[in-house]
């Protein structure tokens, strides 16, 4: 996610869709969030586990950070 301007962020929920037995989506093993510094990509410090829940919405709390985007990975 691109920012328009800076942006100060400290949590993120992700919604981990999987549709066995329908198609080819399923939910990772593991993720991790990445915020851009200047060009390059670092990992957020989080306070808690990534989570892998299916069809439900994965908060993650971290280290607050002021970037202009955010990646998972």
């Amino acid at each position: 996610m691109t920012f328009a301007k800076p942006a100060t962020v400290s949590e993120t929920e992700v919604y981990w869709f999987d549709d066995t037995g329908r198609g080819e989506v399923r939910v990772p093993k593991s993720w991790r969030i990445l915020y851009k510094d200047g060009e390059a990509w670092k990992p957020v410090e989080t306070a808690g586990p990534h989570g892998v829940a299916r069809d439900a919405y994965n908060r993650v709390a971290f280290q607050r950070v002021t970037t202009s985007a955010l990646r998972l990975e």
